[in-house]
């Protein structure tokens, strides 16, 4: 099973706590900027700090943008890329965190014979 990043882990200790003054209202889906995704009324989603998918979407079928990740390739650079673009790349995925530090791929130089005369 996925490990849940810290703030999903918060939020539901949160909604488990604390009684919902939205109680009755209607759930839709929540998307987080980490990627993740709750049902949840659109009141509790804005308190949060969440995106409101709209009425009638649920998490089972909505997709949320995930952050983008940190990904490496075989050249050694390293660009903060979504996962799909990073996968296309031959890409090693690091997770969703920056890359410490940008590094450009290096250009080729080609030899060059000298000629004497």
């Amino acid at each position: 099973m996925k490990d849940l990043p810290i703030q999903l882990v918060s939020l539901l200790v949160l909604l488990w706590l604390v009684p919902s003054s939205h109680a009755g209202e209607l759930q839709e889906a929540c998307c987080f900027s980490d990627g993740s995704c709750l049902d949840l009324d659109a009141g509790l989603c804005i308190e949060f700090q969440g995106t409101s998918q709209g009425l009638g979407s649920t998490c089972a079928t909505t997709f949320c943008q995930q952050p983008p990740q940190a990904c490496c390739l075989s050249d050694g650079s390293c660009f903060d890329v979504d996962l799909g673009f990073c996968l296309e790349l031959q890409g090693t995925s690091q997770g969703p965190s920056p890359c410490l530090r940008e590094r450009r791929p290096t250009p080729m130089r080609q030899k060059t014979a000298s000629r004497t005369g």
